[in-house]
């Protein structure tokens, strides 16, 4: 009878155990479904650089496929620069063939609730259920300081930022000597990579030395090592082509950029790092366009000093730990330390005429801060069982406590994991997180219809309108030469930025008589030839 009464409680902990675990996942991935779900019923459609990232995904399979990724901004320079890859094109293109209007958005949703699956199985694998919890509890807090993550997915910097987490962890994981996951690691740092040049730098540095301190301890080769190879291979195959047979390679003139104009030097890196670090921290009052003035203000206000005190720290960890043979945790500070260093070397060669996009480029850093406090809290913890360890000696006192706290956390995390998730769903369902604007997604809808009813497909030309607002203007008209594009139409343009974005030829463009000019409104111009055309039976779709 008591053997049956110890299996029954055998088995019903294995089965609580695996829920949690398949509960953690799911709330890890609810965000981006939930946010996807909500934007597509209200009619989302790709505008701004979602609408570049779209035309490009649709390419891949063409006879031209992209190599190199999204654009990137710069001044005073002949040749235009790209990000490091096209991965995030390369992945988005089945959704966007299957879904033309709206397979971006939740092709790309899909790809960071992946993401963020991954972190927290990771977790799991390398420190148990409590590690899964504390990830879980750190993705959803990061999603909350930057709703754009799961509300607007397909946008570089937000899909990239989340593989660039997942690089992260599984650089964690490789580190402590779980070389299996080192495949992966290498897939979310490539794509990392690829999506932004602001991950590169964190993202290659550990997946480099990982496996160099994981087989420090393991001293034994396995599948690992030629899958990752294969892995890397596959994911950098296109951009070494286009550096090796194109007339300009993007790698070489991605150099050029950064080896010209000043640079905002090492002190501004270090106040970067103390920024996500040192409360108040800038992640905790959120982050949205136009808050530039106050981030450079919070950013300029702390001393490069705290900076210089986090990474000191980590190393002194990461020694530490591993003479107490804690090797988790030497593993997770010595990347949060590669992350943090390569955060500091990022922004202090960041261009100082080229200000502005820091204003969505800092969040790369929001996760740093939170690895660190989380590398802080397990030290201090550390620290507190050896004071414990004779109340903790009794293996039945040690169970019970671990149960609680992971029952306790577990708990709280759901419950923040269902408000939170209420939040974003009101918030996603009165569009206020979309980075291109429903006003812009709305003039899209309407400008496209006013074409459609007016002409037969064929040639035309978009032009932007003169507006005071520029970013207005562009994500409309992006998001018009897609949704032509994707009807049959033959778009173009002359606006120089959006052609270059799109990999349009400025200079050989096919002219058509058959204009449509937009602004940031709900209305479009449409002429033919010199003639301006009467729109008789247009309405709103």
């Amino acid at each position: 009878m008591r053997q049956r009464m110890v299996d029954r409680t055998q088995f019903l902990a294995r089965w609580l155990r695996h829920g949690v675990h398949l509960g953690s996942l799911l709330a890890a991935a609810a965000p981006f479904v939930l946010a996807a779900v909500l934007e597509m019923a209200r009619g989302w459609r790709p505008a701004s650089d979602d609408a570049v990232i779209t035309y490009r995904a649709w390419h891949v399979w063409s006879a031209h496929p992209p190599l190199v990724g999204q654009f990137v901004l710069t001044s005073g320079h002949a040749r235009q620069a790209y990000d490091l890859g096209p991965g995030l094109y390369w992945l988005l293109s089945l959704p966007v063939h299957l879904d033309p209007t709206q397979g971006a958005l939740w092709g790309a949703a899909l790809l960071s609730a992946l993401a963020a699956a991954a972190c927290v199985q990771i977790a799991w694998s390398v420190k148990g259920p409590g590690a899964a919890i504390l990830t879980l509890g750190g993705l959803l807090l990061l999603v909350a300081a930057r709703p754009l993550l799961a509300t607007d997915p397909v946008w570089n910097p937000n899909v990239g930022l989340m593989w660039f987490v997942a690089a992260g962890f599984g650089a964690w994981a490789v580190a402590s000597g779980r070389m299996r996951w080192w495949p992966l690691q290498v897939f979310a740092a490539s794509l990392a990579a690829q999506c932004h040049l602001e991950y590169a730098l964190g993202a290659v540095l550990c997946c480099l030395v990982a496996p160099v301190v994981g087989q420090l301890r393991r001293r034994r080769f396995g599948y690992w090592l030629p899958a990752g190879l294969l892995v890397g291979a596959l994911c950098w195959l296109a951009p070494l082509i286009q550096q090796f047979t194109a007339p300009h390679g993007n790698m070489s003139n991605l150099l050029n950029v950064r080896s010209k104009g000043a640079d905002l030097g090492i002190g501004f890196g270090l106040r970067m790092l103390a920024s996500v670090v040192q409360p108040p921290t800038v992640w905790q009052h959120g982050n949205q366009v136009g808050n530039f003035l106050w981030l450079m203000g919070s950013i300029g206000s702390r001393s490069p000093g705290v900076g210089i005190a986090v990474l000191a720290g980590l190393l002194l960890v990461v020694g530490v730990a591993s003479w107490a043979k804690r090797v988790e945790l030497a593993a997770l500070a010595l990347v949060v330390f590669l992350l943090a260093g390569a955060l500091v070397v990022t922004f202090s060669a960041y261009p100082q005429q080229q200000l502005l996009p820091l204003v969505y480029l800092d969040p790369v850093s929001w996760p740093i801060g939170l690895m660190v406090w989380a590398v802080g809290l397990w030290s201090v913890l550390e620290l507190v069982q050896v004071g414990l360890r004779r109340i903790l000696s009794s293996p039945g006192m040690k169970l019970r406590l671990k149960q609680l706290a992971v029952g306790t956390a577990f708990i709280g995390t759901m419950c923040g994991a269902v408000v939170g998730g209420g939040l974003l769903a009101t918030d996603a369902s009165q569009g206020n997180y979309v980075v291109s604007g429903w006003g812009a997604i709305t003039g899209v809808r309407v400008a496209v219809a006013q074409v459609d009813c007016t002409w037969r497909p064929g040639n035309v030309t978009v032009l932007p309108t003169p507006s005071n607002n520029v970013l207005g203007t562009y994500a409309e008209l992006t998001g018009t030469i897609w949704q032509l594009y994707s009807e049959g139409w033959r778009p173009t343009t002359s606006d120089r930025p959006t052609a270059q974005a799109f990999g349009f030829s400025v200079a050989a463009q096919r002219h058509s008589s058959r204009v449509v000019k937009v602004a940031f409104a709900r209305t479009a111009v449409l002429q033919e030839g010199s003639r301006q055309v009467s729109l008789l039976g247009c309405t709103k779709r």
